[in-house]
């Protein structure tokens, strides 16, 4: 039964916490809470270079996840007392940081293939005047 009312009342603050960040959106809790977290395109960027830059920032999470997955690891003894914590070491963070893995991947092939379409249309040569193209 405890279990059950700490449970209501998590739902309950976060459901406070979350209104009250939607009633005053210039407040920090709402800048915090509705931020844009990574990168942004810029003014004028190709849409490969802001591929490639989103490929280095899903690397990073990877990464991110993976420095903390050997720091559990090598703390391992001292922290098996938390069934919380063993659950988010054990499923969370690596499902985390697999999924920021195939996201870098992803964005790399993707940059990768739009850097090659433009390049060929490019090199295409471009009909003239009264010409036909193919």
């Amino acid at each position: 039964m405890r279990q059950l009312v700490y449970s209501a009342a998590f739902w309950v603050v976060l459901v406070i916490v979350i209104r009250l960040a939607v009633c005053f959106p210039k407040s920090l809790l709402a800048r915090v809470l509705f931020s844009h977290h990574g990168p942004v395109a810029a003014r004028d960027e190709p849409r490969a270079a802001f591929s490639f830059r989103r490929a280095r920032h899903f690397a990073a999470l990877a990464l991110q996840c993976a420095a903390i997955l050997a720091l559990a690891s090598w703390l391992r003894d001292g922290l098996a007392d938390s069934l919380y914590l063993a659950v988010l070491l054990d499923a969370v963070v690596p499902v985390l940081g697999a999924l920021a893995a195939a996201a870098a991947l992803w964005e790399v092939g993707r940059g990768s293939w739009l850097t090659m379409t433009r390049r060929r249309s490019q090199n295409r040569p471009r009909a003239g005047k009264g010409e036909i193209s193919t």
